[in-house]
């Protein structure tokens, strides 16, 4: 199975100057915590509503910061014709539980998520997928 026949569709891109205020609204009118970020229409990161949680909140930033400064730099990405367990080793290896699904154009597509994964998937092999993304990691301070 390819990641074209489970991703979520209709992602909608927040550019790197938008406001954290403005992308958290968005975030939670489109019910969504996950958004890829551009500058000049290239990806340029993702910013999940965690990402608001630990490093705008926490750090007492304006809501009127640029995503910029809270979104997780780089993004690990996919192709709509990568097969699914390509993809669950990127996951594992980048200990994400999303990825941004790219077009040829290097355009956000859709998203694939463990979710997704899980009911597509084997359970058991799911739940290695799952143990691979929870391994612990050293803790930011």
């Amino acid at each position: 199975m390819r990641v074209k026949d489970i991703m979520t569709r209709d992602v909608e891109p927040v550019t790197a100057t938008d406001s954290i205020q403005a992308v958290a609204c968005k975030m939670r009118d489109l019910r969504v915590g996950f958004m890829p970020v551009q500058h000049n229409s290239a990806v340029i990161g993702v910013l999940t509503d965690r990402d608001l949680t630990v490093r705008a909140i926490a750090e007492g930033l304006s809501p009127d910061a640029p995503v910029e400064e809270v979104a997780t730099a780089g993004a690990v990405t996919c192709r709509q014709d990568e097969e699914l367990l390509e993809v669950a080793g990127k996951m594992m290896a980048n200990q994400v539980r999303r990825i941004l699904v790219l077009n040829r154009r290097e355009q956000p597509v859709g998203v694939v998520s463990l979710g997704d994964l899980a009911v597509t998937m084997d359970p058991d092999h799911v739940g290695k997928i799952l143990k691979g993304i929870s391994e612990p990691s050293e803790p930011v301070r």
